[in-house]
């Protein structure tokens, strides 16, 4: 069946807060006077279809006829300046396209693909030059978006299985080992010379497959680093940090401390047979390049490990504390290859917002602060609470026969190398 679209908007301009806002802080931001409004269109795209199913997904799904129109197959007549129509790029993980499958099964309609994006319409007197400097500092994140100019003949991703490619190490010089880590890995010489000793002893070149598994193990997103480093502190020896807070906990919280750095989570006892567990880590380089996505893979990330610990947590809330710059920053200070703080704002908080509340988990904001040494990466911790028996905030030992269960949406494009990338150096290149 052909791709169908529909479009979805509020009747009344006055009701599109989104176009509203975003129409404040182009004059604000960017200082484009003579933009007079911005309208804003919902697109959804569906494959397999047919046209009576398409008009149950608008009535039902899609469009609340209180104070919403739907067009089908046709969009809106507009008498705007300036249309443009954003949505993700091919294979970059589309969150809501997984719910709207979800809702269509519940509504016993199966879809081959779906897709969504948002029209915007410009009004006023803005020139060619004003409308790019509109999308591509404040609409497009050319990382995971792009402007859709041509209706799509499917909505359904094709791909195909590469060869398995061999990484030469074994006779790679320090220079050549260096340009394999700067392409993919951000591992340092000591590290790439392990490697490069270890397939010499197994008497052959590893794959490029599995270079990137040692890579992310070892990358200072899940290996810890920095917290695992012994210290040298004005020439005196310290234990690792990662020591030093492990033992803090048990000092002063004795045998209430059921669990520390040995699981997804912290956990300590509560009351009455229950135990309360608790995650925080950072997500600064992912929110400081896909503000959005950044700050809702790291929140899916702690309710993860909460519901990952001991023998499986219930997440009760969801936590944060954010480091950004100046909200007002001129855009000739913005370092090169950056995005506006303003932009990185109120991404990363619709991000964690949308992750917990839609799901039924509160979000418990716990700071915010402004510093102009975060105008070029943010800092953006992200956190969870959960409860669980403490009877189970012990894991057992897995045994053969045992199932395992995966949750969560497929990886997309933009999901690669964000484990690794967190031990790497961001530059201005490091968007594009």
């Amino acid at each position: 069946m052909p791709v169908k679209e529909l479009h979805i908007r509020y009747s009344d301009p006055q009701d599109d807060i989104k176009g509203q806002d975003l129409t404040s802080e182009i004059k604000r931001t960017l200082g484009i006077e003579t933009l007079g409004d911005i309208r804003t269109t919902k697109a959804y795209r569906v494959e397999g279809a047919t046209d009576e199913e398409v008009a149950t997904l608008t009535e039902k799904l899609f469009c609340e006829g209180i104070n919403q129109e739907a067009s089908i197959n046709r969009p809106f007549p507009t008498i705007s300046f300036h249309t443009s129509e954003i949505g993700y790029l091919p294979g970059v993980m589309n969150p809501e396209v997984t719910s709207i499958l979800k809702a269509a099964k519940d509504l016993k309609i199966r879809l081959d693909a779906a897709d969504s994006s948002t029209l915007y319409e410009f009004f006023g007197d803005l020139s060619d030059k004003e409308i790019k400097t509109i999308l591509d500092r404040l609409l497009i994140n050319k990382t995971v978006q792009r402007e859709i100019t041509e209706k799509p003949e499917t909505l359904i991703i094709s791909g195909y299985s590469g060869p398995v490619a061999k990484v030469p190490i074994r006779e790679a010089s320090e220079e050549e080992l260096m340009q394999i880590s700067k392409d993919a890995l951000f591992l340092n010489a000591i590290e790439m010379q392990t490697i490069k000793k270890h397939f010499q002893e197994l008497g052959r070149d590893p794959t490029d497959a599995e270079l990137e598994i040692i890579a992310g193990r070892w990358s200072e997103h899940c290996g810890h680093k920095t917290f695992r480093a012994n210290l040298i502190v004005y020439g005196i020896e310290k234990p690792p940090l990662y020591n030093r807070i492990k033992q803090t906990a048990r000092k002063y919280f004795g045998e209430d401390v059921l669990s520390a750095f040995n699981d997804n989570s912290g956990v300590i006892s509560f009351y009455e047979g229950q135990a309360i567990c608790g995650k925080v880590e950072t997500h600064n380089s992912p929110s400081a390049i896909e503000p959005y996505g950044g700050a809702m893979t790291g929140s899916g990330g702690v309710f993860r490990d909460i519901m990952g610990t001991g023998q499986g947590a219930k997440v009760i809330s969801s936590t944060d504390m954010f480091c950004f710059g100046p909200q007002d920053l001129p855009y000739e200070k913005l370092p090169q290859g950056c995005l506006h703080p303003s932009y990185i704002q109120r991404n990363v908080i619709y991000g964690v917002r949308d992750y917990g509340n839609r799901m039924g988990i509160p979000t418990n904001n716990g700071s915010i602060h402004y510093d102009n040494d975060f105008r070029a990466k943010p800092t953006v911790i992200v956190g969870a609470y959960g409860v669980l028996p403490a009877d189970k905030a012990q894991k057992g030992s897995p045994e053969v026969g045992d199932l395992v269960v995966a949750l969560g949406g497929r990886t997309g494009r933009d999901g690669i190398h964000g484990a690794t990338f967190s031990s790497g150096e961001m530059t201005e290149k490091t968007i594009s």
